[in-house]
């Protein structure tokens, strides 16, 4: 027998958990997208070190006890470079920040520098070395965006990452609104005057800092590998983790509000 369209949309993908979803849907004029996790992948990498290779030693032992994404990334980069990873003492995680540690008698410190730099080394309170971070883009982005934009919608990137990479990645994919540096609170406020100023809004996130806005949302869609709070708040669960999925699911908003079986 033949799908009807709902349950091909289901087939893509997607976890729909209820109907009451389409009608929404079909009154969304802007779309909020997430940058972390849900533009890219959410994987950073290291793309330039300046130090030496002593430097990139301290860092990485210090790191390679911490599970932080960038922490990773770090180690996984000194590794590459035939870094030593030596021992460390009196090891601190400063959430938001770095890290801390100990190295024979030198205070290690690896946290969020305050240039163009991501990420700065430093001993003894000096600083010595530095890394910049990105993360890759998922594929497609561009031509995805631009077809949600023909349909009327307007695209917005929020993001707790520094201005320089939320404002690069969006001159890359054509988005003129974006925001950087939020808090969870600051993009609760964004989506509460948005509202406020009669817009229906459909955000996209992955991380536990989306949930709140993901709740606040008229319609709320969660990555597959997004952590499960903000599953666990969202409308639908893009299992597939395909952005491509969504631009189905907006293209066919209107059809699949009148194709989508009673409950």
């Amino acid at each position: 027998m033949a799908l009807s369209l709902y349950e091909k949309m289901l087939h893509k993908g997607m976890i729909i958990k209820n109907s009451n979803v389409y009608e929404k849907i079909k009154e969304i004029d802007t779309i909020i997208f997430e940058k972390t996790g849900t533009l890219t992948y959410g994987t950073p990498i290291v793309t330039q070190f300046i130090g030496d290779s002593l430097s990139l030693a301290y860092a990485a032992s210090v790191e390679a006890l911490s599970s932080h994404p960038i922490a990773k990334a770090i180690v996984k980069y000194a590794k590459e470079q035939g870094v030593k990873i030596l021992e460390v003492k009196d090891f601190k995680e400063i959430s938001g920040i770095g890290v801390r540690g100990k190295i024979s008698d030198k205070i290690i410190e690896v946290k969020k520098a305050e240039n163009n730099n991501d990420i700065a080394v430093y001993i003894n309170g000096e600083p010595i070395a530095s890394f910049n971070i990105s993360d890759v883009p998922r594929p497609n982005l561009k031509d995805y965006l631009e077809k949600l934009k023909n349909e009327g919608l307007k695209i917005i990137i929020l993001s707790g990452d520094k201005e320089d990479k939320v404002k690069e990645l969006s001159k890359e994919l054509n988005i003129q609104e974006y925001y950087s540096n939020l808090s969870p609170e600051d993009k609760v406020r964004i989506i509460e005057k948005l509202k406020q100023n009669g817009n229906k809004v459909l955000m996209i996130g992955d991380g536990v800092n989306d949930a709140a806005a993901l709740a606040l949302a008229d319609v709320s869609v969660a990555m597959g590998n997004g952590v499960d709070i903000s599953k666990n708040v969202a409308d639908i669960i893009l299992v597939s983790n395909d952005i491509g999925t969504l631009l189905g699911l907006i293209k066919n908003r209107k059809r699949l509000s009148n194709a989508i079986p009673s409950n």
